[in-house]
């Protein structure tokens, strides 16, 4: 079969170029589609990963808040700590006696020939244990009796044995300071 194309030449052309604008607009309206398609079907995925999106922020601001929380609590928890031991070392400094103060004290109530051996002092039993050498019976007497009316000492107590030997006598006396001696 033969055939023969009796259009002119400028009529082929114009045929042509009709034919692949056709094709063109074709393939154009199929990628539009296909793109249109894609997009509806991508759709719910992207709003799921939108929300999960926000769900994370959300997630992110709580941990973070509660991280700032905790560390707030800690801190809190930290100071009051603190303050509860300066409030110990405040009292301490308040009550505290000072040992040289009590040892002037006790000093100045030496009876010549009295000496003082060993000196102990507990700030918090509020309690002095002193330990010396006394010549003679009479001068550790008159100690013991100048210890037993200052009004520092709300209780001296020396034992017995101290009076057995009439010369050389190496004492031992525990005093109790009153609560309110500063």
């Amino acid at each position: 079969m033969l055939s023969i194309n009796l259009l002119p030449q400028d009529e082929k052309k114009l045929i042509h170029f009709e034919a692949i604008s056709r094709l063109t607009i074709r393939i154009g309206v199929v990628i539009f589609l296909l793109l249109l398609l894609f997009t509806i079907l991508l759709l719910p995925s992207y709003s799921i990963l939108v929300f999960q999106d926000d769900d994370i922020a959300e997630r992110l601001e709580v941990e973070q808040k509660s991280e700032t929380l905790y560390q707030v609590r800690n801190l809190e928890s930290e100071v009051t700590k603190v303050n509860a031991r300066l409030q110990v070392i405040n009292n301490l400094n308040q009550t505290t006696l000072s040992p040289i103060a009590v040892m002037n004290r006790l000093f100045s109530k030496f009876p010549p020939g009295v000496t003082l051996k060993s000196f102990s002092f507990d700030a918090v039993s509020r309690e002095i244990v002193l330990e010396g050498f006394s010549p003679t019976r009479d001068s550790y007497i008159q100690f013991e009796n100048v210890l037993k009316d200052d009004d520092m000492f709300s209780e001296v107590v020396a034992p017995i044995s101290n009076l057995i030997s009439p010369i050389s006598i190496n004492f031992s006396i525990k005093l109790s300071l009153r609560e309110n001696t500063p």
